[in-house]
């Protein structure tokens, strides 16, 4: 075993520590109050394989203090010699030292201190110290330097796989090579007859951006930029703000985060050989969150929320452009006006980078500009035209709801029907936008559907059922002869046959227009054989008896109204009559029969 030269003797044993224990650069000594041992450095740095004339000088302190006694290259032992308290000399390594750290070691030989670093044993082939340049481009001259780059048995050189031209005549530890058109970022590799080594680390050659997908995108979305040489990439900007955050899949390709406050602008990429910026600008389209209000007329302020609201060309509203009234510098807020001329509709913002549309519509009010037709009876199709007449929630007539459907051919035109019970007055359409009137009541048209009796004489009572009576409903017989009419309800209405009727068609007017009977009502006459005289004082009726059943009824006047009453005096036969005896004092003075 060697051992340093020191007064102590060496031991005989051959003591060796495992590597990993040497890992730790500094170690107390082990006798109390001595000095502590450090091992900083040591040159060179490697050796050949086979160590012949490896001559190391190991650099430290605490080395003459009497604690030292051994000294191992991972954990081969090796004679030495103290030249002073901070320095120790080698001459020659054993053939058996391998890559390792080297300790200094006590005369029990535990280690007291190991180097921080390894020391390098070299094979037969290429070994790399460094090279001139870090980055260039083809054309560049670099200069390799290390060990074992012999003239007659250097093969080739290569960046990154691509063959550089030899420029120098190489020496056992260095070599003069041209970067070769076509090199890309990557290892060094030296080929010699005893074999080859590639450079721990890149050479780099300037990064290309030949493009990136998508060519938009917002804050926090990954772009991927495509081109070479991105290998060692040490930044990646966004216009004027760095990548959230980036990393090189290859040398070919980086992913990249788009930063919160991105603009539209390059896309810039930094390796240790330079900065390179892409031909196309990237966009940062705009995107909307929210608006409100969320509806109003020509004029209303919308404020509109979102982000990467910069450099703003345009704001629609329902495909109308509208005012920009403000927007901040965040680029999150603008404001515009409610242009005229505009309709329900999306909102749009368009800016240099491109355009966002939000799904919810803002809602102008709606209009109606005509309704066709005018009038008509339950059931009747009706067509409402307007403006605003979208996403429709209600359609009433009169405020009685009816079904309704947009016209899919002819926009804001509602197709609907009359629905049952709807009286005239106006049509009402409600949106999102609001409630719409139109300026003229919808004549709701009555419907005559029966009436009973099928005939009876003046001053009897008709019962008229149908559709759409009014409380103003009025009647007619015969198109001309109006009767007293009383309304009962929407489907009913009576009215009194007038004295001067004749047989025809009964008529009803409303507000909505008049309804006419599909059969004629038949007015029957008073019988003739009714035969008034008076008897001393008295008034005496008088009637064929094959008449039976009709009642006797009386009227003090016929004019200006019938009231007829029923004649509640004793009937009798009298001369094969029936006959009926009055007072004097009885106000009647006209009288009829009443069929049963």
């Amino acid at each position: 075993m060697s051992a340093l030269v020191m007064t102590k003797s060496c031991p005989v044993v051959l003591w060796r520590i495992p590597p990993l224990v040497w890992v730790v650069s500094v170690l107390l000594a082990l006798d109390t109050g001595a000095t502590a041992q450090f091992v900083t450095d040591f040159n060179p740095k490697f050796a050949q394989v086979g160590h012949q004339n490896s001559a190391i000088v190991i650099t430290g302190s605490g080395f003459n203090n009497g604690n030292v006694a051994f000294l191992s290259f991972n954990g081969v032992f090796v004679g030495g010699a103290i030249t002073s308290d901070t320095q120790i000399n080698v001459t020659d390594l054993p053939t058996n030292v391998t890559t390792g750290f080297i300790c200094v070691h006590d005369t029990n030989q535990l280690p007291l201190a190991c180097s921080s670093q390894q020391f390098i044993i070299t094979g037969p082939g290429p070994y790399f110290t460094g090279f001139s340049n870090a980055f260039g481009q083809a054309g560049t001259t670099v200069t390799i330097t290390g060990l074992n780059f012999n003239p007659p048995t250097v093969t080739s050189v290569k960046f990154n796989g691509v063959e550089a031209a030899i420029v120098n005549t190489a020496t056992t530890d260095q070599i003069g090579v041209q970067v070769p058109a076509g090199a890309t970022t990557g290892p060094i590799t030296v080929a010699t007859t005893s074999g080859t080594n590639s450079t721990a680390t890149n050479f780099f050659v300037k990064p290309i951006i030949t493009g990136f997908s998508p060519t938009s995108g917002i804050s926090g979305d990954s772009i991927t930029i495509s081109g070479t040489n991105f290998l060692g990439a040490t930044q990646v900007i966004f216009g004027l703000l760095p990548a959230a955050g980036f990393t090189p899949s290859d040398n070919f390709s980086i992913a990249a985060t788009v930063p919160v406050g991105a603009k539209r602008g390059k896309i810039f990429v930094s390796t240790p050989a330079g900065t390179v910026f892409s031909t196309n600008n990237f966009l940062v389209p705009p995107k909307i969150f929210s608006f409100t209000p969320t509806n109003g007329p020509v004029g209303t302020l919308v404020t509109i929320a979102g982000t990467n609201f910069l450099e703003v060309t345009s704001v629609t509203i329902g495909g109308a452009s509208a005012t920009i009234n403000s927007s901040n510098v965040a680029g999150n807020q603008l404001t515009a006006t409610v242009p005229a001329g505009g309709v329900s509709g999306p909102i749009t913002v368009t800016t240099l980078s491109g355009a966002d549309t939000t799904t919810n519509k803002f809602f102008l009010p709606p209009a109606i500009t005509s309704v066709q037709p005018n009038g008509g009876i339950e059931g009747d199709p009706v067509s409402i035209n307007g403006s605003n007449l979208t996403d429709v929630l209600a359609v009433k007539f009169n405020g009685v709801a009816a079904v309704f459907a947009t016209n899919p051919i002819i926009a804001n035109q509602l197709t609907t029907t009359v629905p049952h019970g709807a009286l005239t007055g106006r049509i009402t359409v409600q949106t999102p936008g609001g409630i719409a009137t139109n300026s003229e009541n919808f004549l709701i048209l009555p419907a005559i559907t029966g009436f009973a009796p099928a005939g009876a004489p003046p001053g009897d009572t008709v019962v008229i059922t149908g559709t759409n009576f009014t409380t103003n409903a009025s009647v007619v017989f015969s198109a001309s002869v109006p009767a007293v009419t009383t309304y009962i309800s929407l489907n009913e209405v009576r009215a009194t046959v007038p004295t001067n009727a004749v047989s025809g068609r009964l008529r009803v007017a409303t507000d909505g227009g008049v309804a006419v009977s599909s059969e004629d009502f038949t007015v029957l006459s008073l019988l003739t054989s009714l035969v008034l005289t008076r008897t001393n004082g008295a008034a005496v009726v008088s009637w064929p008896t094959n008449v039976d059943g009709w009642r006797l009824q009386g009227a003090a006047s016929l004019t200006p109204v019938i009231n007829w009453t029923n004649n509640t005096a004793p009937t009798s036969v009298v001369s094969g009559r029936f006959t009926v005896t009055n007072p004097a004092a009885t106000p009647a003075s006209f009288f009829r029969l009443v069929r049963p």
